[in-house]
This record gives structure tokens, C-alpha cells and sequence, in this order.
């Protein structure tokens, strides 16, 4: 069974966002055992996860609280939507093949010159 576009997407996000963590955790793990004096200070190192942590946004703020919920009721509803259309859709398909099927087998009884209003089958 294949997802949807953006089922696919924010599986893919959500993928990567599991990676950074993971390697994040390994700079802090890293920078803590320095502090402690665990292992000898690394400024090269220190100097490198500095520039990856410039790289990443701030996001720790009620405005992007904010944002993030509305973007993401947005999301949700959007998905919503299209699963509703989607079984719409279906429903109509199916509607058609009942009238269809049923029309056939009126039409073939009304040939045969038998049967009873109500004697469908």
C-alpha cells in the first residue's frame, strides 16, 4: 500500500530529523565529557561543533510554538481533506457500478417479459 505525497514527506523529515538528533547527542556527549574532564579539552572539535550549532536554528519560542501548530493543524486538515475526496470519490465509483449493475438486470428482465417489480435476483 503506498502512502501519500506527503505521508512520504514527512516520513522522510521525520527520518532526518531522528539522524540529527542522534549525531547531536554525539557533539553533546562529546562537549560534556570535556567539561567534566572526562577526556582532554579538543578546541579544534569545540571549534567545529560551534559552527554546526551557528548553522541551527533557534527555534525554542512561543512564536514558533505558535507557527509550528497552526502549520501543522494545517497539515493535518489538509490530509483530512483529501482522504474525505478520496473516499468521495470511491463512493461515487461505487454508486455507479450499483446503478449500472442494477439497470443491466432490469433491462434483461424487461426483455425476458418476466418477473415482478420488486424480483430483482
Amino acid at each position: 500500500m503506498t502512502g501519500s505525497a506527503l505521508e512520504l514527506q514527512n516520513q522522510a523529515l521525520s527520518t532526518s530529523l531522528a539522524i540529527l538528533a542522534r549525531k547531536l547527542g554525539v557533539i553533546v556527549a562529546a562537549v560534556q565529557r570535556m567539561r567534566s574532564g572526562a577526556v582532554p579539552t579538543d578546541h579544534t572539535l569545540l571549534r567545529r561543533a560551534n559552527h554546526i550549532c551557528q548553522q541551527l536554528p533557534a527555534v525554542d519560542s512561543p512564536a514558533f510554538d505558535s507557527t509550528f501548530r497552526r502549520d501543522l493543524a494545517d497539515a493535518v486538515t489538509a490530509s483530512f481533506l483529501g482522504a474525505v475526496t478520496k473516499t468521495s470519490s470511491a463512493l461515487g465509483e461505487v454508486g455507479e457500478l450499483y446503478s449500472l449493475l442494477f439497470n443491466e438486470k432490469a433491462r434483461s428482465r424487461d426483455m425476458d417479459g418476466g418477473g415482478t417489480p420488486g424480483d430483482m435476483f
